[in-house]
């Protein structure tokens, strides 16, 4: 017989054969995607490995769940036998969208005062609550606890009056109680000032690619002549304001700050309202893209003012992705007012009253006046159709999948990827459709990545090389700096003294800690490896604005190898160096607004010339500027370019 008194022994780690703190993906305050994690410790090692009971304890229960965000729990009756009725919600919630796999077991455990839950398990010996379990026992193997990490892993959670995850296995916690008060509607001089330099000061201290931005001097006088700027008193929205603005001067694909505001009712009678005249702007002109039923005649007409104003000065004010590109990316730019003018306008108006109008003066000399409207669901079928296409260019993410690929040509075959985040069965597919293009001799494959904010690593690495075929990747110099071990800013999810980048070191005459490839020990190290099996034929890339991260990195490397053509807009994440691996969690205490910094620099390749130029994305062979003609064009533009492009260079060689 064993005790359940509260023993000050730390708990076992509760994968088998693993030390305690091994193999920890996320811990409290780290950010997964875009959620704050605050109170779950996430364990990530290969699927099928033994989850053990990490201290003497009590069953009080097997559930079947699913964790549509990290705060909320859906969990699943069960009867007789869990297995089966595992099968039958995962083909409910799979109906819904849901891949199967993230609805999964999850165990708790009374050990002491404590509520032990583990999630992503496959349990494997059904027992009543109330059964007491020994330390050690097998209770389940490995499977996947949160649907927005894709490798396998378990989610570690404490419930009760303290519910930090790590310390009872004996480690240096990062978890703080979730006490933020309700943020004031208006801060004072001083409150807003001690933000604002706490923000920018993390951001210099921290942020490893500042310099790609402007010069260390030039960021201190910005940030000064800002604060200076502070009234005596500011309310929390023109706060955020500040901010955005200075989220819009320092800006990254994989930077991000959060400024939640309350919503402030409407007055009495007013909703914000949209124009019955959907407008955008490209190549310098201001063109009707979508409208409602009596005003379809004007589809493709210039305006050149709205309400009295230049029509390029209202379009400007867009702010949609106005932080979201790297460096000197200019193809943001491009894309944000044509597809966000006429939203962004609405919102920057401010609430009206219905039947109020907007002024739109085109560029025949004609003067209307349209009718402002309470949503944009109104607008007409053909029109709404073409912006869907142009929205989602990528076919998988118009359709909401994952991966789409079209075979119905013999000589072209199209593969298209909505993210770099799949299971091990939807990676063997994607790669299986690769191997099958090159097995059946396809001459040219069409891959696009388009929408593709990015994923991870160890799929990208596989991609890569299975559309590189034979082709060695040419030696190009790759390391990883950050700016010091340790830093004053206070960050959430670290722990004060804690020396963060252990692997990292000095290099004489720079500045910063840098992680630098090793030199090749062997004969078999120097040897690169390569998919034996990977496509070989001629290869094209879709890439555009909203491609990032592994997008980016694909892209490059097809790129520097000269192995396709490049066909779209330059990706948001830069060529030559990304941030996408490690970030310190900020948190702005009279504001309540939080920053995700990135901490580590990514270079990918130092070598600059003008195909792959600095401080710019990839750069496509074939770019197409954002046209009018795109917005009337039924299909896929760009992929019908490429398309197009393969069939006349097919047809030359013939003749």
């Amino acid at each position: 017989m064993f005790s359940l008194a509260q023993n000050p022994e730390p708990w076992a780690w509760p994968i088998a054969g693993q030390t305690a703190g091994q193999n920890i993906l996320y811990r409290p305050q780290d950010y997964i995607g875009k959620e704050l994690n605050i109170e779950s410790l996430f364990i990530g090692v290969e699927r099928g490995t033994q989850v053990i009971c990490p201290a003497d304890a009590v069953l009080n229960g097997i559930g079947i769940v699913y964790y549509p965000d990290l705060h909320s729990v859906r969990m699943s009756n069960w009867a007789n036998n869990l297995d089966s009725c595992t099968q039958k919600v995962r083909q409910n919630y799979s109906k819904k969208g849901v891949l199967p796999q993230y609805v999964t077991h999850q165990i708790a455990l009374q050990i002491g005062d404590k509520n032990l839950i583990i999630t992503g398990l496959h349990v494997e010996h059904i027992a009543k609550s109330g059964t007491k379990i020994p330390k050690g026992t097998v209770l389940g193997t490995v499977e996947y606890a949160y649907h927005d990490i894709s490798q396998p892993h378990i989610g570690i959670s404490i419930s009760g009056r303290n519910p930090d995850p790590m310390s009872p296995f004996g480690l240096k916690s990062t978890f703080k109680p979730d006490s933020r008060q309700k943020a004031k509607a208006v801060l004072s001089r001083a409150e807003a000032e001690d933000d604002y330099r706490k923000l920018a000061s993390s951001v210099r201290e921290i942020y490893p690619s500042l310099t790609d931005l402007m010069s260390l001097e030039d960021y201190d006088t910005f940030v000064e002549q800002q604060v200076l700027t502070i009234p005596d008193s500011i309310s929390l929205k023109d706060f955020a304001k500040m901010v955005k603005l200075y989220n819009e001067k320092i800006h990254d694909s994989h930077l991000s700050i959060n400024c939640p505001t309350p919503d402030k009712p409407a007055p009495k009678g007013y909703q914000v309202l949209f124009s019955s005249l959907y407008f955008g702007l490209m190549e310098g002109k201001c063109y009707v893209t979508m409208t409602t039923e009596p005003y379809k005649s004007y589809f493709g007409r210039e305006i050149v003012k709205i309400d009295g104003k230049p029509a390029q000065e209202v379009c400007a004010l867009t702010k949609h992705n106005s932080n979201l590109y790297d460096a000197q990316v200019q193809s943001v730019h491009d894309y944000n007012p044509a597809f966000w003018a006429g939203f962004d306008y609405a919102n920057h108006c401010g609430p009206q009253k219905p039947g109020s109008k907007i002024a739109l003066d085109f560029a025949d000399g004609e003067h209307l006046e349209a009718e402002l409207i309470k949503s944009n669901r109104e607008y007409v079928t053909e029109h709404k159709r073409l912006w869907n296409r142009l929205y989602f260019t990528n076919i998988a993410t118009l359709l909401g999948k994952k991966i789409c690929r079209d075979m119905s040509n013999d000589s072209i075959w199209l593969i298209a990827l909505s993210r770099f985040e799949l299971n091990d069965v939807e990676t063997d597919s994607l790669i299986g459709y690769i191997h099958e293009a090159e097995a059946r001799h396809i001459p040219h494959l069409i891959f696009d990545v388009r929408d593709n904010p990015g994923g991870h690593a160890h799929l990208l690495d596989k991609v890569t090389k299975a559309l590189m075929g034979r082709m060695v990747d040419k030696p190009h110099y790759s390391y990883e700096m950050a700016n010091d071990y340790l830093f004053q800013s206070p960050i959430d999810n670290y722990i004060p003294g804690d020396t963060i980048f252990g692997w990292m070191h000095p290099v004489e005459g720079k500045k910063g800690i840098y992680a630098l490839p090793e030199e090749p020990t062997t004969k078999e190290s120097q040897t690169p490896s390569i998919d034996t099996l990977g496509y070989n034929g001629n290869l094209y890339v879709l890439i555009d604005s909203r491609s990032a991260s592994a997008s980016a990195y694909l892209a490059g490397c097809i790129k520097r190898n000269k192995r396709g053509l490049l066909f779209g807009r330059e990706t948001m994440s830069a060529y030559h160096a990304e941030t996408c691996i490690k970030f310190a969690s900020i948190h702005l205490p009279n504001s309540q607004f939080t920053a995700r910094i990135p901490m580590i620099r990514h270079v990918i390749d130092d070598t600059v010339d003008d195909r792959l130029p600095a401080g710019r994305g990839v750069i496509p062979d074939f770019n197409f500027p954002m046209t009018f003609e795109e917005f009337c064009f039924e299909k896929d533009y760009v992929y019908r370019k490429a398309f197009n492009y393969i069939k006349g260079k097919t047809e030359s060689k013939q003749e």
